[in-house]
């Protein structure tokens, strides 16, 4: 419906609102797609994208994987520059963490995420935690 133009563009973009704003059961993977088409119809629906993947962040990490947060995270950096550094943070937080539900391959998946995105607001290394951590805050074998 976006791409079928600007008639079609706001009941496209409340269409995809109800996706990612009203309907929690659906995965994340649904509504972080639904906030990357939102946003695609152009600067005005943005700021609701970018509220609905913030929604998939701080979703309740006993009722989804963490590596949908994660997914969340990455897709909110990449929405425009005014929004990597708070996708950057959360990145950050999931490849540093002692959460004992996040898993290496969580930490190793926002390591990746972070290595994939360039520009202000990404910091050149990621925080330590603890001693138990390696320098890139992944431990236990996880290949670089």
């Amino acid at each position: 419906m976006i791409a079928m133009g600007p008639p079609y563009v706001e009941e496209a973009v409340e269409r995809l609102a109800l996706v990612f704003g009203a309907n929690y059961r659906l995965g994340c993977d649904v509504r972080v797609e639904a906030a990357r088409l939102r946003a695609s119809a152009g600067p005005a629906y943005v700021p609701g994208a970018a509220g609905a993947l913030r929604g998939v962040i701080s979703e309740y990490r006993g009722y989804v994987e963490v590596s949908d947060n994660i997914d969340g995270a990455y897709a909110l950096a990449r929405l425009g520059p005014e929004y990597v550094a708070e996708g950057c943070w959360e990145l950050r937080r999931h490849a540093a963490s002692t959460f004992e539900g996040t898993h290496d391959w969580d930490r190793a998946h926002a390591v990746r995420c972070l290595a994939e995105l360039r520009g202000p607001g990404v910091m050149p290394s990621l925080p330590v935690e603890g001693p138990g951590l390696a320098a890139h805050g992944v431990s236990r074998g996880v290949v670089e």
